[in-house]
């Protein structure tokens, strides 16, 4: 049995967390062994005389886990329709896709790493292209142990900083659960969690596109060196804005907090994991609150909250290990 018909197959019957149900989605529809792909669904389609009259409850479960409950109408292709049925109706085994898809970091033979950073910590990653990636906290990261094919792809929820190896021929795109970042050589900085309402891209050096795909926008982004784009997920709107990249110090190398005109509800969340520490913002009309924050050389949180005291409305507490910003 060959590893794409494992994925496919194992999928259909395990409930998969939502970063794990987009991924493969995004896996199954991509052009990426495409051939392989087909002939991994031919041969499941050969394996059943018909369609059970199951079929349509059977794909309607199957799109939830997919998509999530709230777009169940979704329309779905057809060949990744017909994808869904074939897997569902073939005989199942009961390997989880993530057992499957991906394979313990210490594992020197595995086909697929994958790599978890906990809240609190930071981690540096070198690929076998040459390729170094400086990981946030709360991370998670899927990669192949050896780039093959035409793209070098690798799967990110959460942040990165990348200084990607020079290869015309073969393209690196970093795939998040609703963006791509395409590029052939470069450094930028990337901040994509599934659970956040931003997306944030700054470029460094080179050249990057910058394709998203969500339901509230679909498009192209070209990028040059000082281009920040930061795109939210809620409302579909781009904020495009310039940066000094020879002033710029990323948190991947001196551990420096950057937060460019952003939401105090925003800032919190990755303090939040970068601290590990529960903030709590007590007054929504707060959450909306812009700063702009910026401190080098591994600053604490404390120093990092006697900034926003800064503004004369604000009040922090500590009661129980837990902070509380609220109004004064």
């Amino acid at each position: 049995m060959t590893k794409h018909k494992r994925i496919i197959e194992s999928f259909a019957r395990n409930d998969q967390p939502l970063s794990i149900r987009k991924l493969f989605t995004r896996w199954l529809s991509s052009p990426t062994d495409a051939q392989e792909k087909n002939e991994a669904l031919a041969e499941l389609w050969e394996q059943t005389e018909s369609f059970s009259e199951h079929t349509e409850q059977a794909l309607k479960k199957t799109n939830e886990r997919l998509f999530g409950e709230q777009r169940v109408g979704i329309r779905i292709p057809s060949a990744l329709r017909w994808a869904i049925a074939a897997a569902i109706i073939a005989p199942l085994i009961t390997v989880a896709l993530s057992m499957l898809y991906v394979h313990d970091v210490r594992t020197s033979q595995s086909e697929w790493v994958q790599v978890t950073v906990p809240c609190g910590e930071r981690r540096q990653l070198a690929l076998g292209d040459g390729t170094q990636l400086w990981l946030g906290a709360g991370t998670r990261i899927i990669y192949p142990a050896t780039f093959t094919g035409r793209e070098r792809k690798v799967f990110i929820d959460g942040e990165v900083f990348a200084k990607v190896a020079h290869d015309p021929r073969h393209p690196f795109i970093i795939s998040t659960s609703d963006a791509n970042v395409r590029v052939l050589g470069t450094t930028f900085g990337l901040r994509a969690y599934n659970d956040d309402d931003d997306i944030e891209l700054m470029l460094v050096e080179g050249s990057v596109s910058f394709d998203i795909d969500s339901p509230k926008y679909s498009g192209e982004i070209l990028m040059s060196p000082s281009d920040m784009v930061r795109f939210d997920r809620r409302s579909g709107q781009i904020e495009r804005s310039r940066f000094l990249p020879e002033n710029y110090h990323s948190w991947a190398h001196d551990g420096s907090i950057y937060f460019f005109n952003e939401s105090l509800d925003n800032i919190t969340t990755q303090l939040s994991r970068r601290f590990n520490r529960q903030i709590v913002i007590t007054d929504p009309k707060l959450l909306s609150l812009k700063f702009h924050v910026f401190l080098s050389n591994d600053r604490t949180l404390e120093d990092v909250l006697e900034t926003f005291k800064m503004n004369k409305s604000i009040r922090i507490d500590e009661r129980d290990n837990i902070i509380y910003i609220s109004k004064k």
